[in-house]
């Protein structure tokens, strides 16, 4: 029996409800067998964001003898069992995505200010990579996108990322480093799912000091608001069509052990993040294209496209390899099993009654795994407490 892990995120919803679940997916039975309560992360009810922001159950990393899962700010270990083994977090990582874990570190993307860090075991910080300083994002956006930190202000955190409050992530995130994956000669594939620059500056940093007044409170009102003035399917008509002018893209970079960006794939006209790149055998990589519904397989050396395979139906995110012939691939709140021979859609099948729950990740859940508990609140409660609004765990 194959059960697969299934993080989702919940759009819309209020915050005393849930952003999002762990679920626990029956590949034969082709059905839900365990749906988990998920910790929140601290300050998501500052983040009026309705889609996604602060919201959420993110990364995924399956490994031998543990297994991390990540919302949006931290990351939290487990044994074979569930029993907690640790969580961290750093105040300079946040709008975390996708996990990776290589060589006793773990990987992960700081999408809210294009940072990747890589942690040890015990939740130091190792190192980082700032993809605002590559000379090929400089030139793609002729100088407009720059370093936004010092590296003492990343190390120290300067900003607490975590807090909404202390930044504008319209600023901050300019290229939604959102994916990363290490080849077998230790280059890495980074995933810049969305390329924007920021035509109207001086509106969003009164944006940012409106959200640091005492009118703070009021945001999040205001936006429900502004939706309800405008119909949503108005709303979200007018969003796409702004973003598709100002002539979005994804990049994946190649980059190799200097940390320097030796090559690049563009893929044009997106207006939603690119998401989830995963290795398969031969040197070949996916990627969806969440704005086209594509899942492109490209060659990882020369990253020069094999095939484009249109699958997505609303909202490509989240892949996992099962076998040597197929996938699982996240469709919004469907499941979408993927033959990769035949380039066909093997089964679709709905997980959630809800449309605002979308797929984030996925991962195999080994045999020898028990399942996950129904709910991570009362496990850590019982088991390992937390304190998530500290800057530093362990201070």
């Amino acid at each position: 029996m194959t059960k697969v892990l299934i993080s989702t995120a919940w759009r819309h919803t209020n915050e005393n409800q849930p952003s999002g679940r762990l679920l626990v997916f029956d590949i034969e039975q082709r059905k839900v067998i365990r749906a988990c309560q998920i910790i929140e992360p601290p300050f998501r009810k500052y983040d009026p964001n309705p889609r996604g922001g602060f919201r959420g159950l993110n990364g995924i990393i399956v490994e031998d003898d543990f297994i991390a899962i990540a919302n949006a700010s931290t990351i939290f270990l487990y044994d074979k069992l569930w029993n907690p083994l640790k969580f961290f977090w750093h105040p300079s990582c946040t709008g975390i995505h996708d996990i990776f874990y290589n060589s006793g570190m773990i990987w992960v993307t700081s999408t809210n200010n294009d940072l990747l860090f890589c942690f040890d075991l015990n939740g130091n910080l190792v190192k980082f990579i700032d993809v605002r300083k590559f000379e090929y994002i400089k030139d793609i956006s002729n100088n407009r996108i720059q370093p936004y930190l010092s590296d003492d202000g990343i190390i120290n955190g300067k900003i607490n990322f975590r807090d909404p409050r202390s930044y504008d992530h319209i600023i901050t995130d300019a290229l939604h480093v959102n994916s990363f994956i290490v080849l077998d000669n230790g280059d890495f594939l980074i995933s810049c799912g969305l390329l924007r620059v920021v035509d109207r500056l001086t509106l969003h940093k009164l944006n940012h000091r409106l959200k640091q007044s005492p009118l703070s409170k009021m945001y999040s009102k205001l936006y429900k608001l502004h939706r309800q003035i405008l119909k949503k399917d108005t709303y979200d008509r007018l969003d796409k069509s702004a973003t598709k002018k100002r002539n979005t893209l994804s990049l994946i970079l190649r980059v190799n052990h200097e940390n320097s960006s030796v090559n690049a794939m563009v893929i044009n006209d997106c207006f939603v993040p690119g998401h989830s790149l995963r290795a398969l055998d031969n040197n070949l990589i996916i990627y969806l294209n969440s704005s086209s519904g594509e899942l492109i397989v490209f060659d990882s050396t020369e990253l020069s496209i094999i095939s484009k395979s249109k699958i997505g139906e609303i909202f490509l995110r989240g892949a996992r390899q099962v076998n040597e012939r197929s996938l699982m691939l996240g469709d919004n709140n469907y499941l979408i099993h993927f033959d990769l021979i035949n380039r066909e859609v093997i089964s679709r099948t709905l997980i959630s009654d809800d449309p605002n729950e979308s797929v984030f990740d996925i991962h195999i859940l080994p045999e020898e795994y028990s399942l996950p508990p129904e709910s991570f609140v009362d496990h850590h409660v019982k088991y390992l407490p937390i304190d998530q609004k500290k800057i530093f765990p362990n201070h």
